[in-house]
């Protein structure tokens, strides 16, 4: 972006920069921090700063190159690149350069700094402080799901129950909280589900009815979860989480469908054996055989 600054008559560089703007014979860089945004940077989050370059200079400022060198607790954003270049900046001309960065999650509140390097046709290279303070990290809420299972046991074809956990597992609230789940193995009965609020370290079980599509393969299969939230100025927030379920031959599935008889059921059986076995039959052939007695008497 060029900016071409227009002078009224009897106006100054300082009067329409309210800064020191003294023009040289030469190209002469005077590097300023425009703004940033969000102010103040915030622990986890991407911030953008534009900076001002003004070649204060009369003569044309050539072969011109930048690089912003973050420092921790900075970073640049995956599309970033730290150069900018530019073939030619005309004298009394400002550029401005604008950098996507990202804020560690543990940074500590308080100022911190990076340097612009630049270069003008090759010569030696110069360097500006740049400050940006970070803000002390707000409660926030970070939802994070836990796969549960799936009841009873999915084969193709076949309907099932997906069972989650969405937990909250920091000191933040989550308001307005909506999951939705999607798959490309299974088609989900209702994908989206309406929580409302989760406190810090507070948790709830989520159920999908769900069919598995005919053509899958057996084995495991993933189902994306995402979860959408406001905190308490109602900035919203998006998290996603991806779990797998595992696909069954229905012959398995049809297995695991038949419940196991429990251990006690046994014993059940036992006394209720013995039961018969002393009131009913014990008493019924000592009828018996005093019967056969009298009669051969």
């Amino acid at each position: 972006m060029l900016l071409v600054p227009t002078l009224s008559m009897g106006q100054s560089l300082e009067d329409l920069l309210g800064e020191d703007y003294t023009t040289t014979p030469f190209p002469s860089f005077n590097i300023r921090e425009m703004k940033y945004e969000p102010y103040p940077a915030e622990p986890g989050e991407y911030l953008t700063i534009w900076i001002e370059v003004f070649n204060r200079g009369t003569r044309t400022a050539e072969n011109v190159f930048f690089e912003l060198q973050p420092e921790y607790p900075f970073s640049l954003h995956p599309s970033e690149t730290s150069v900018r270049e530019f073939s030619k900046i005309p004298g009394l001309y400002s550029v401005v350069l604008q950098y996507k960065l990202k804020v560690d999650k543990d940074a500590l509140e308080g100022w911190n700094t990076m340097d612009l390097k630049y270069t003008i046709d090759d010569t030696s290279t110069l360097e500006k402080e740049i400050e940006i303070y970070v803000t002390e990290p707000p409660d926030k809420a970070e939802l994070k799901v836990f796969y549960v299972g799936t009841e009873p046991s999915p084969y193709p074809g076949g309907e099932t129950t997906l069972s989650v956990d969405l937990a909250n597992i920091a000191s933040g609230s989550a308001y307005y909280t909506v999951v939705e789940a999607e798959s490309e193995s299974a088609e989900i009965e209702v994908n989206e589900i309406f929580i409302g609020t989760m406190d810090a370290d507070d948790f709830d079980t989520i159920d999908f009815e769900i069919k598995i599509k005919e053509d899958v393969e057996l084995g495991m299969h993933p189902v994306t979860i995402r979860s959408y939230y406001k905190d308490e100025d109602d900035k919203e927030y998006e998290t996603e989480d991806v779990i797998h379920f595992r696909v069954y031959a229905e012959e398995e599935a049809m297995k695991g469908m038949v419940p196991e008889t429990p251990w006690y059921v046994y014993i059940v059986y036992i006394i209720v054996a013995l039961i018969v076995l002393k009131y009913f039959i014990v008493p019924a052939v000592k009828k018996t055989v005093s019967f056969l007695r009298k009669k051969k008497k």
